[in-house]
């Protein structure tokens, strides 16, 4: 296609927050706290001590026909516990449809990746963890050229003010306030893409 209509990376943020509550809220599978800033996929049903917790995520894709988004294939990564580090494996990429749209033809095409982080709540409180995408959130954006939003807590400004880093401490609350992060930056000198390449 000669030229695409894509949504601004600001207009992918917004609605991934709306994605994230129609795609998670009131599944039963999490702990739904109220507010935009808590519709968390990033907690199990309980948060007792000895519960574990699973990042969570899915493909956001753009309906050109009539502007629609849709998360797609929906993925929950390996249950952790402690302080064990939690990852995702969002699978293959969906297939544009059609693979080859003609100039003036309409498709569904993958725009954008989301997924939450855990929380710390079960941690040591003498330990902390970084917030917002991580070096392989940046790395997965640039090896498929595909912007990434993450749901993460917002720093603790105290401790990230002690740390040098914007960070949450071990014990931080399972309902502490959190936003979407937009995948940003660069890793050995290659950017983070910012919008998928025109097909």
């Amino acid at each position: 296609m000669k030229e695409m209509k894509f949504i601004t990376m600001v207009g992918v943020m917004l609605i991934g927050i709306a994605l994230l509550y129609v795609a998670y809220a009131n599944t039963g599978n999490m702990s739904p706290m109220s507010g935009l800033n808590t519709m968390s996929g990033m907690t199990t049903t309980s948060s007792s001590s000895s519960d574990g917790f699973s990042e969570r995520g899915f493909y956001i894709t753009l309906d050109t026909a009539d502007g629609g988004l849709s998360p797609t294939g929906h993925t929950n990564g390996p249950v952790v516990y402690g302080t064990n580090t939690a990852s995702i494996q969002l699978g293959p990429i969906p297939k544009d449809i059609p693979p080859n749209p003609s100039p003036t033809g309409t498709a569904i095409y993958v725009i954008a990746t989301f997924h939450t982080h855990t929380p710390t709540v079960n941690w040591p409180d003498n330990l902390v963890r970084g917030v917002g995408p991580s070096e392989d959130d940046k790395a997965f954006a640039i090896a498929h050229q595909l912007p990434g939003l993450v749901y993460d807590y917002i720093a603790d400004p105290l401790v990230s003010a002690e740390q040098g880093e914007d960070v949450i401490p071990g014990g931080h609350p399972l309902d502490a306030s959190a936003k979407v992060y937009i995948v940003e930056g660069e890793v050995n000198g290659e950017q983070v893409p910012t919008r998928r390449p025109t097909p």
